[in-house]
Protein backbone atom coordinates (compact mmCIF):
# COMPACT_ATOMS: atom_id res chain seq x y z
CA UNK A 1 0.00 0.00 0.00
CA UNK A 2 1.61 3.53 -1.19
CA UNK A 3 0.07 6.79 0.65
CA UNK A 4 1.15 10.06 -1.21
CA UNK A 5 0.95 13.32 0.20
CA UNK A 6 -0.85 15.77 -1.51
CA UNK A 7 0.03 18.55 0.69
CA UNK A 8 2.09 20.03 3.73
CA UNK A 9 1.02 18.40 6.81
CA UNK A 10 1.46 19.26 10.55
CA UNK A 11 0.50 18.19 14.28
CA UNK A 12 1.09 19.18 17.88
CA UNK A 13 2.38 15.95 18.44
CA UNK A 14 2.85 12.84 16.00
CA UNK A 15 2.34 13.34 12.44
CA UNK A 16 2.54 9.42 11.16
CA UNK A 17 1.95 6.28 12.87
CA UNK A 18 2.82 2.92 11.27
CA UNK A 19 1.98 -0.44 12.38
CA UNK A 20 1.20 -2.46 9.09
CA UNK A 21 3.41 -4.24 7.07
CA UNK A 22 4.39 -3.21 3.80
CA UNK A 23 3.37 0.30 3.69
CA UNK A 24 5.36 2.99 1.09
CA UNK A 25 4.50 6.40 2.41
CA UNK A 26 5.47 9.08 -0.12
CA UNK A 27 5.87 12.36 0.72
CA UNK A 28 6.07 13.64 -3.05
CA UNK A 29 8.14 16.89 -1.58
CA UNK A 30 5.71 18.10 1.31
CA UNK A 31 6.57 19.11 4.39
CA UNK A 32 5.69 16.91 7.63
CA UNK A 33 5.58 19.49 11.05
CA UNK A 34 5.74 17.72 14.18
CA UNK A 35 5.75 18.39 17.84
CA UNK A 36 4.23 21.63 17.26
CA UNK A 37 2.64 21.78 21.06
CA UNK A 38 6.43 20.95 22.71
CA UNK A 39 5.52 17.53 24.42
CA UNK A 40 8.36 14.84 24.89
CA UNK A 41 8.25 11.87 22.81
CA UNK A 42 6.69 13.06 19.30
CA UNK A 43 7.83 11.83 16.36
CA UNK A 44 7.40 12.69 12.37
CA UNK A 45 6.76 9.28 11.21
CA UNK A 46 6.57 6.29 14.22
CA UNK A 47 7.01 2.79 13.19
CA UNK A 48 6.52 -0.05 15.47
CA UNK A 49 6.57 -3.81 14.45
CA UNK A 50 6.42 -3.54 11.04
CA UNK A 51 8.39 -5.15 7.67
CA UNK A 52 9.15 -3.73 4.64
CA UNK A 53 8.02 0.20 5.38
CA UNK A 54 9.76 2.99 3.14
CA UNK A 55 9.70 6.25 3.95
CA UNK A 56 10.75 8.41 0.94
CA UNK A 57 10.65 12.29 -0.57
CA UNK A 58 9.89 13.48 2.62
CA UNK A 59 10.53 17.21 4.39
CA UNK A 60 10.57 16.71 8.03
CA UNK A 61 10.71 19.35 10.45
CA UNK A 62 10.38 19.86 14.19
CA UNK A 63 9.89 23.47 14.91
CA UNK A 64 9.80 23.55 18.90
CA UNK A 65 12.46 23.71 21.08
CA UNK A 66 10.89 22.28 24.14
CA UNK A 67 10.40 18.61 24.93
CA UNK A 68 13.10 15.61 25.15
CA UNK A 69 12.77 12.86 22.53
CA UNK A 70 11.37 14.36 19.72
CA UNK A 71 13.00 12.24 16.79
CA UNK A 72 12.05 12.90 13.05
CA UNK A 73 11.83 9.25 12.38
CA UNK A 74 11.60 6.49 15.10
CA UNK A 75 12.06 2.93 14.05
CA UNK A 76 10.74 0.28 16.66
CA UNK A 77 10.79 -3.76 15.70
CA UNK A 78 10.90 -2.70 12.60
CA UNK A 79 12.73 -4.92 9.64
CA UNK A 80 13.55 -4.86 6.20
CA UNK A 81 12.97 -0.57 6.31
CA UNK A 82 14.15 2.01 3.26
CA UNK A 83 14.23 5.43 4.21
CA UNK A 84 15.49 7.49 1.31
CA UNK A 85 15.47 10.66 -0.28
CA UNK A 86 14.38 12.96 2.51
CA UNK A 87 15.55 16.32 4.42
CA UNK A 88 15.43 16.30 8.22
CA UNK A 89 15.71 19.30 10.53
CA UNK A 90 15.04 18.97 14.12
CA UNK A 91 15.78 21.60 16.81
CA UNK A 92 16.71 22.03 20.52
CA UNK A 93 16.49 18.44 21.98
CA UNK A 94 15.71 16.26 18.56
CA UNK A 95 17.38 13.37 16.83
CA UNK A 96 17.06 12.47 12.94
CA UNK A 97 16.46 8.97 13.17
CA UNK A 98 16.41 6.64 15.51
CA UNK A 99 16.36 2.52 14.98
CA UNK A 100 15.61 0.46 18.40
CA UNK A 101 15.87 -3.35 18.16
CA UNK A 102 15.46 -3.86 14.70
CA UNK A 103 17.44 -5.12 11.55
CA UNK A 104 17.85 -5.18 7.86
CA UNK A 105 17.07 -1.64 6.68
CA UNK A 106 18.85 0.70 4.03
CA UNK A 107 18.54 5.25 4.80
CA UNK A 108 20.18 6.25 2.10
CA UNK A 109 20.51 9.87 0.37
CA UNK A 110 19.43 11.88 3.60
CA UNK A 111 19.89 15.68 4.38
CA UNK A 112 19.98 16.08 8.07
CA UNK A 113 20.24 19.00 10.43
CA UNK A 114 19.90 17.92 13.71
CA UNK A 115 20.47 18.96 16.96
CA UNK A 116 21.29 15.73 19.06
CA UNK A 117 22.45 12.83 16.83
CA UNK A 118 22.13 12.22 13.55
CA UNK A 119 21.69 8.68 13.31
CA UNK A 120 21.07 6.36 16.41
CA UNK A 121 21.11 2.98 15.68
CA UNK A 122 20.96 0.72 18.85
CA UNK A 123 20.25 -3.05 18.44
CA UNK A 124 19.32 -2.67 14.63
CA UNK A 125 22.32 -4.43 12.95
CA UNK A 126 22.46 -5.80 9.06
CA UNK A 127 22.20 -2.06 8.49
CA UNK A 128 23.51 0.25 4.93
CA UNK A 129 24.11 3.77 5.45
CA UNK A 130 24.87 5.85 2.31
CA UNK A 131 24.72 8.80 0.59
CA UNK A 132 23.96 10.72 3.63
CA UNK A 133 25.07 14.36 4.47
CA UNK A 134 24.57 15.27 8.24
CA UNK A 135 25.18 18.52 10.83
CA UNK A 136 24.70 17.86 14.34
CA UNK A 137 25.28 21.11 16.53
CA UNK A 138 24.94 20.32 20.29
CA UNK A 139 27.38 18.92 23.07
CA UNK A 140 27.93 15.05 22.50
CA UNK A 141 25.59 14.90 19.53
CA UNK A 142 27.40 12.35 16.88
CA UNK A 143 26.59 12.44 13.37
CA UNK A 144 26.02 8.57 13.30
CA UNK A 145 26.23 6.63 17.02
CA UNK A 146 26.16 2.33 16.74
CA UNK A 147 25.12 0.86 20.50
CA UNK A 148 24.86 -2.77 19.67
CA UNK A 149 24.60 -2.78 16.00
CA UNK A 150 26.55 -5.08 13.89
CA UNK A 151 27.19 -5.65 10.63
CA UNK A 152 26.61 -2.02 9.12
CA UNK A 153 27.84 -0.62 5.79
CA UNK A 154 28.73 3.30 5.82
CA UNK A 155 29.25 5.08 2.67
CA UNK A 156 29.69 8.07 0.67
CA UNK A 157 28.58 9.92 4.57
CA UNK A 158 29.64 13.62 4.55
CA UNK A 159 29.29 14.77 8.95
CA UNK A 160 29.93 17.83 10.50
CA UNK A 161 29.44 18.59 14.15
CA UNK A 162 30.02 21.88 16.12
CA UNK A 163 29.01 20.86 20.21
CA UNK A 164 32.07 19.85 22.85
CA UNK A 165 32.79 16.14 22.34
CA UNK A 166 30.62 15.91 19.47
CA UNK A 167 31.96 12.45 17.63
CA UNK A 168 31.32 11.94 13.97
CA UNK A 169 31.05 8.26 14.05
CA UNK A 170 30.54 6.67 17.56
CA UNK A 171 31.24 3.04 17.40
CA UNK A 172 29.78 3.25 21.29
CA UNK A 173 29.88 -0.32 22.51
CA UNK A 174 29.82 -4.45 21.08
CA UNK A 175 29.99 -3.15 17.05
CA UNK A 176 31.25 -5.95 14.87
CA UNK A 177 31.83 -5.97 11.77
CA UNK A 178 31.06 -2.29 10.59
CA UNK A 179 32.24 -0.97 7.32
CA UNK A 180 33.38 2.45 6.48
CA UNK A 181 34.81 3.73 3.42
CA UNK A 182 34.27 6.97 1.58
CA UNK A 183 34.01 8.96 5.20
CA UNK A 184 34.35 12.41 5.40
CA UNK A 185 34.54 14.09 8.97
CA UNK A 186 34.51 17.76 10.18
CA UNK A 187 34.66 18.22 13.56
CA UNK A 188 34.68 21.86 14.95
CA UNK A 189 34.36 21.45 18.87
CA UNK A 190 36.37 18.91 20.67
CA UNK A 191 35.59 16.27 19.62
CA UNK A 192 37.11 12.89 17.89
CA UNK A 193 36.11 12.19 14.16
CA UNK A 194 35.71 8.38 15.02
CA UNK A 195 35.11 6.74 18.65
CA UNK A 196 35.72 2.94 18.83
CA UNK A 197 34.72 0.99 22.11
CA UNK A 198 34.54 -2.51 23.13
CA UNK A 199 34.07 -3.56 19.24
CA UNK A 200 36.51 -5.19 16.85
CA UNK A 201 36.54 -6.26 12.97
CA UNK A 202 35.77 -3.25 11.56
CA UNK A 203 37.14 -1.48 8.60
CA UNK A 204 37.50 1.91 7.56
CA UNK A 205 38.59 3.54 3.89
CA UNK A 206 39.13 6.40 2.10
CA UNK A 207 38.55 8.76 4.99
CA UNK A 208 39.26 12.58 5.32
CA UNK A 209 38.59 13.40 8.91
CA UNK A 210 39.38 17.14 10.62
CA UNK A 211 39.02 17.00 14.28
CA UNK A 212 39.06 19.08 16.66
CA UNK A 213 40.79 16.47 19.08
CA UNK A 214 41.53 12.76 17.58
CA UNK A 215 40.78 11.84 14.21
CA UNK A 216 39.92 8.08 15.58
CA UNK A 217 39.71 7.09 19.14
CA UNK A 218 40.43 3.75 19.93
CA UNK A 219 39.29 2.77 23.57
Amino acid sequence: RTYRLIQNVSSNGTCFTIIANNVTLDGQGYKITYGIDGSSDQYGVYVNGTNQTKIKNLLIEDINKSGVNQYAMYFLYSYNSTISNNTIRVNESGSGIYMNNGGSNLITNLSIISAMDGINLFYSGNTILSNLNIDTNKSSAEGINLDTSSYINISNVTITTSGTDATGIALAVNEYSVNMSRINITTLGNANGISVQFSSNNSLDNAIIKSGKNGILIA
